[in-house]
């Protein structure tokens, strides 16, 4: 064998285990983390939509009952007169 034989069989060899070791794990993380980034992604928004629900559900509680007792304070004070 020749020493340009011997540097292609290498040459093959070092392709063959880039591809083995870089190339191969790259794809299983597109493979798999996509689908898995995709699922986190839409829980994430579900999970925030039902927080600033419920945070304008508790506003809105509060400003009724805010408006309530500004209500009866007023009524309170013409049944006096």
């Amino acid at each position: 064998m020749t020493t340009s034989r011997l540097a292609r069989i290498g040459l093959r060899l070092v392709t063959a285990l880039v591809l083995a070791f870089v190339y191969v794990p790259i794809a299983l993380i597109f493979v798999y983390g996509i689908p898995v980034f995709g699922a986190r992604l839409t829980n994430y928004a579900e999970n925030r939509t039902f927080s600033q629900a419920a945070a304008v559900a508790a506003t809105v509680f509060v400003l009724v009952e805010a408006e309530k007792l500004l209500l009866s304070r007023n009524n309170r004070g013409k049944g006096e007169k």
